[in-house]
């Protein structure tokens, strides 16, 4: 009995002493790892510390050298968008942007870059081949080229039409092929099929340049709009065979019938009404944890007693349930628990 006394009292000394180390460890680990204050009394840490200002050209990328994971998010997705996932920055169009780099793990850390896009750099001698781009009267026995044709049957273009420049190459026996480009890349893309995308309103203008004479060229002027298409709006708003029929709700609670009149149109011609529910700061559902919204989870609550409308579905949150959430839904409208920039306490891993 008393050798195993004393083996004992050895063992739980042994384990003391790894528990020690281990909590040890992790506080310097800790510290290594310690936040900073900003100017502005924002909080980083000084896993950005090395992190400064970008300047990219546009087609671009840039990744951040961090281990830890991050979120990041995009002033301007024109300018620039970004991949969480391979935490990287892509560079699209000419101009500024702030992109904020966050920790996934705590979400009140971060960090504001700031990317300047520069234009990609055009083929030297395009314009003007000269020496260094030489132009052959007539390479290969092709047909001598005498100008180019473009095509479009829009006097608009919106931000939802899908519209493709067409090239006619003079005279039809030369060859068709050119490459597209837009002299106003602030406004609209064009890709190398001549498939227009509309980022600003404006007038935008293209020019196809022939393959084997880029001396050749065509330009058009065309209005674009970064709006959608209005006739094709109000072309889609009506259903064509509102549904109509009987169905039962299961719920948890209990089960009820009723008949479906689905609505004529899709669009709502009414003023959004939100009623403010908002829970006091300092509840234990409301966490008061920033966040920036970047997706959005609907949820069907599976009720279906009187109470579950949106009012009582909102006053839930109220009561101590240790989950939260922006905003409930129901036949009586829309009701607001948390303000948009706090997370809720109900769907995600808390970051």
């Amino acid at each position: 009995n008393m050798v195993t006394k004393v083996k004992g009292g050895n063992m739980i000394k042994k384990i003391f002493m790894f528990t020690f180390l281990f909590i040890a460890c992790f506080f310097i680990a800790a510290c290594d790892n310690k936040e900073i204050v900003d100017d502005d009394g924002n909080k980083t840490n000084d896993v950005f510390k090395e992190l400064a200002d970008i300047t990219l050209k546009e087609g671009e990328t840039y990744t951040f050298s961090v281990d830890e994971a991050l979120m990041l998010t995009t002033s301007d997705k024109l300018v620039a968008t970004v991949d969480d996932a391979t935490k990287t920055v892509i560079a699209n169009l000419e101009g500024e942007v702030t992109i904020t780099v966050y920790l996934a793990s705590d979400t009140s850390v971060f960090k504001e870059i700031k990317v300047t896009v520069l234009p990609k750099d055009d083929n030297p001698g395009e314009d003007n081949p000269g020496e260094d781009n030489p132009v052959e009267d007539n390479p290969g026995g092709e047909t001598q080229i005498t100008g180019i044709e473009i095509i479009c049957d829009k006097d608009v273009i919106y931000l939802d039409d899908v519209v493709k420049l067409e090239a006619k190459v003079l005279p039809e026996t030369a060859n068709q092929e050119v490459t597209w480009k837009s002299l106003s890349r602030t406004k609209a893309t064009i890709d190398e099929n001549g498939v227009i995308t509309v980022l600003r309103g404006g007038e935008a203008k293209f020019v196809a340049t022939s393959v084997i004479d880029n001396t050749v060229k065509a330009e058009i002027s065309i209005e674009v709009k970064a709006i959608i298409n209005p006739d094709i709006f109000f072309g889609n708003l009506g259903f064509e065979k509102p549904v109509v029929k009987n169905f039962t709700a299961y719920g948890f609670e209990q089960n009820w019938s009723g008949t479906l009149l689905s609505t004529v149109t899709k669009y709502l011609f009414e003023d959004l009404r939100l009623t403010q529910n908002i829970m006091p700061e300092g509840h234990a559902d409301r966490p008061g944890t920033p966040m920036k919204a970047l997706y959005v989870t609907v949820h069907d609550v599976g009720a279906t007693s009187g109470w579950t409308n949106g009012e009582g579905t909102s006053n839930y949150c109220h009561s101590v349930t240790e989950s939260s959430w922006h905003f409930s839904v129901g036949n009586d409208g829309a009701w607001q628990q948390l303000p948009m920039n706090e997370i809720g306490w109900h769907a995600g891993d808390g970051t």
